[in-house]
């Protein structure tokens, strides 16, 4: 018994001694117990660090499987491949996410966007808005979103509000446009304009299925066999009409693909328009799949389109602006952050 209690002291004499000193060095340094490093005196957090590394997991997989054919394993992590590691690239990439991310609640910090930047703020954030809506939810209240936020989608959540707000802050003073500026960017982007407009009659047939990938090779064939029989029909001089419903399942309908497009309408007719693209009115294209069909389409006119007056550009002008002008901005403040990593939490963090 007396010797295992000398062991323990033992054992908690080295403790203090190589843990105080671990501590010491990282507070000498300027780095929290909390902290793998600074960003210009912002602390890098553990727990900030650890969701960007959690989150270059599935990239890392990726980028050495794609490069190396590297398989997951037991060893997949502290195995090298050709002088690269896949945890020290994972490392590189979610501190650099860090440093991206820290440069950007500094300078909102700095113009008075927030106050409070630190990750444990946010955890308090978190848990406090987790519970607000916890609590409305068994008040029968409604809200919006979901009933709890993870880590991860709360901080993307709250990161994104705090760009929009810095962006609009800027917009409104470093980043203000003159009249004479909006007026130049406008006429740039006019005389670079030919966009297309065009006119096409689209011919499809649905899988069966609703998807390519459950298709069979035989459905898909026999798909292709119909619209080649159609093709011939669409050449010139051939008469089109009662085309609809002239093959079983085959569907034909004329489409307008303009610059006058809602997001959802350019989503819905992105591989028409990519079809479409290069072909002269009466030209045919290859197939295609688009929407859970096979399809085809032929280029029935073209035209030159209208560019939009000044009026309905100048706040997509202004807003385009703001944003390039706001990505070199983050780009020139990355690479003239002060970086300091304790190397010593940094390269013992690990993923498994």
């Amino acid at each position: 018994m007396k010797n295992m209690k000398t062991a323990v002291i033992a054992a908690i004499a080295v403790f203090c001694l190589f843990g105080g000193s671990a501590v010491f060095y990282m507070t000498a340094k300027g780095f929290q117990g909390t902290a793998i490093g600074t960003v210009n005196g912002e602390p890098i957090s553990i727990d900030l660090f650890k969701s960007k590394l959690q989150s270059e997991s599935s990239n890392t997989y990726d980028y050495f499987y794609r490069k190396y054919g590297a398989k997951d394993s037991e060893n997949f992590w502290t195995t090298g491949y050709h002088g690269e590691i896949p945890i020290e690239y994972a490392r590189k990439n979610a501190l650099n996410k860090c440093i991206e991310i820290l440069v950007q609640q500094k300078l909102a910090k700095n113009k008075g966007v927030v106050e409070d930047i630190s990750y444990a703020a946010f955890l308090k954030d978190l848990e406090k808005e987790n519970t607000r809506r916890r609590e409305a939810v068994d008040k029968g209240e409604i809200i919006y979103g979901p009933v709890r936020y993870s880590e991860k989608d709360y901080f993307d959540y709250t990161f994104s509000n705090m760009v929009i707000s810095l962006k609009e802050q800027l917009r409104t003073n470093e980043f203000a446009l003159t009249e004479d500026e909006v007026k130049k960017l406008y006429y740039q982007k006019k005389n670079s304009f030919n966009f297309i407009n065009k006119k096409v009659l689209k011919i499809y047939i649905p899988y069966v299925s609703g998807s390519k990938s459950s298709s069979s090779g035989e459905e898909k064939q026999r798909m292709e066999d119909a619209l080649k029989g159609i093709k011939q029909q669409l050449l010139p001089g051939k008469d089109m009409a009662g085309l609809n419903g002239s093959h079983k399942g085959v569907k034909v309908k004329e489409i307008i693909l303009d610059n006058k497009f809602t997001k959802q309408q350019y989503l819905e007719t992105a591989g028409s328009r990519e079809a479409a693209n290069n072909l002269k009115a009466g030209e045919i294209s290859d197939f295609y799949e688009e929407d859970g069909a096979l399809c085809m389409l032929k280029v029935l006119s073209s035209s030159q389109a209208e560019f939009p007056d000044l009026e309905k550009l100048e706040a997509a002008i202004k807003a385009e602006a703001v944003d390039r002008k706001y990505e070199k901005l983050i780009t020139d403040l990355i690479k003239s952050a002060n970086v300091q990593v304790n190397e010593k939490v940094y390269s013992n963090i690990k993923i498994r």
